[in-house]
């Protein structure tokens, strides 16, 4: 009989299983309570790095004490946009010499065997850029980079269009080659600085970097090789210098 009234008393009653189940529902309540002004805090963060603009967008703040400015959605917009001509005044400089490989090579009478050497000898000329660009970036800066390589470009355009010989042609297709390759670097690493913090921008930016590619590339191959129907090679890329010239003007525009 001992042993049962000891169980009696051990077992939990109604009243001690409603006053825990009441006792379960605060504390719940209380993290709830602890979640939402947890997220309070989170925003407050978020505030100081994100600021609303008048028109209720939400702009970029000051992240670093850099002094980076605020940047709305119309800036990213104007800013990829940028970064979409500057893109493709690279790639319709350096693609307006493939129409014009058949032409050069009947002119200049090189045989597919040669052309095939040109063709190593471009292929080293971007690798070998690949290999020192990232390093002129951290020297130059991403802006001083496209505006040198830019410069560049275009005076080997020009030069090209009064090749003769297969020594001068290999290796200013290499040049070409060489300074074209330091357009893709530079570019993401303006994008990176630009949308730092903001995921969407970024990612945003990198898929225009490639409909550039895509676009431009295809754009340079009708273009010249419609103008190759009333003019000679070497009017063709004396008229494709001064893509790469309105792309040294488009980069005094990007802030960074």
């Amino acid at each position: 009989m001992m042993a049962v009234d000891e169980d009696e008393r051990q077992r939990p009653t109604r009243e001690h299983l409603e006053l825990h189940s009441i006792r379960l529902n605060d504390e719940q309540l209380q993290l709830a309570a602890d979640d939402d002004h947890g997220g309070g805090e989170i925003g407050e963060m978020k505030g100081e790095h994100y600021e609303m603009a008048d028109d209720g967008s939400e702009v970029l703040g000051d992240l670093d004490g850099e002094g980076k400015g605020k940047l709305t959605e119309r800036d990213y917009k104007l800013f990829h946009l940028l970064i979409f001509g500057v893109y493709a005044t690279n790639v319709l400089g350096q693609d307006a010499v493939i129409p014009c490989v058949p032409l050069i090579q009947e002119d200049l009478g090189f045989s597919s065997a040669t052309i095939a050497l040109v063709a190593s000898f471009q292929d080293m000329g971007m690798v070998s850029g690949k290999l020192i660009h990232g390093w002129l970036i951290d020297a130059l800066g991403p802006r001083r980079l496209m505006f040198y390589t830019f410069m560049a470009l275009s005076m080997f355009l020009f030069a090209l269009s009064f090749a003769s010989n297969f020594g001068l042609f290999a290796l200013l297709m290499a040049c070409i080659s060489f300074v074209g390759s330091a357009t893709d670097p530079a570019e993401v690493c303006i994008i990176g600085n630009w949308c730092a913090g903001n995921a969407k921008q970024l990612s945003k930016g990198i898929w225009v970097l490639g409909l550039s590619s895509r676009l431009s590339g295809l754009l340079a191959i009708v273009l010249f090789a419609g103008m190759l129907r009333v003019m000679t090679w070497r009017w063709a890329l004396r008229l494709a210098f001064f893509f790469p010239l309105i792309g040294c003007a488009l980069t005094h525009f990007i802030v960074k």
